[in-house]
């Protein structure tokens, strides 16, 4: 009876992480087709009064969210088979190969938040240069805005602790498991963390420079003419 309830409570923690996991990447596949046709409304000549969706684009959010879908399916749908099938008398073993597969999942997991963070980075950047294109450059003739120190360190205090919340919820998972998988697992988190952070500092930056950007012009809009 005891063996039955550990089965059970490591099917529904895992299956709850993993949920959150997959949640996850819908958001980060959601940003990422955002800044996309956005990018591409800014690139549109002449510039449209306001974003319209087009074809391409609502047969690509299709794409990805019947591929999302796909994704969860596999992934918690094996855990209705965890749930299914019987249980051993030794249940050391069955715990233990599962979380070993729970921690191969997320490891994937951790490979695409931070390969979609790079891709949303880039699209951004890139819609950061068109939006220069489009409203002339940041700096004024007369004087450029004073340099934010301070939301800059509110800024990454907050990309610090946003990168730093699914490390920790990894490491906790990934010590529960035997040592030589905790030392792969610890490894690869950390290389994954340098360049998740990395991408995370670009990426404010990026934000930054495009507030910027948008304030000047806004100024040189309301200013009245000589």
């Amino acid at each position: 009876m005891r063996g039955m309830r550990d089965v059970y409570s490591q099917v529904l923690r895992t299956a709850g992480l993993e949920s959150a996991g997959l949640f996850w990447i819908g958001a980060e596949l959601a940003i990422l087709f955002m800044i996309i046709a956005a990018r591409r409304h800014i690139q549109t000549r002449p510039l449209p009064p306001r974003l319209q969706l087009e074809d391409g684009e609502k047969r690509r959010a299709r794409a990805w969210l019947i591929a999302l879908l796909f994704l969860a399916a596999i992934v918690l749908g094996r855990h209705l088979v965890y749930v299914l099938a019987p249980v051993p008398q030794d249940v050391a073993p069955l715990l233990s190969g599962r979380m070993r597969a729970h921690l191969a999942i997320w490891s994937g997991f951790v490979t695409a938040w931070v390969v979609l963070e790079i891709a949303i980075v880039y699209q951004g950047f890139r819609g950061y240069l068109a939006l220069k294109a489009l409203i002339g450059p940041a700096e004024s003739a007369t004087r450029r805005p004073a340099k934010p120190s301070a939301a800059m360190l509110c800024l990454a205090g907050v990309i610090l602790l946003h990168a730093s919340a699914p490390a920790q919820m990894l490491l906790a998972e990934a010590r529960a498991a035997n040592q030589v998988y905790y030392n792969v697992m610890y490894l690869y988190l950390r290389l994954a963390g340098v360049v998740w952070i990395l991408a995370e500092w670009v990426a404010g930056l990026i934000l930054w420079r495009a507030y910027v950007l948008v304030a000047w012009a806004a100024k040189r809009i309301e200013a009245p003419h000589v």
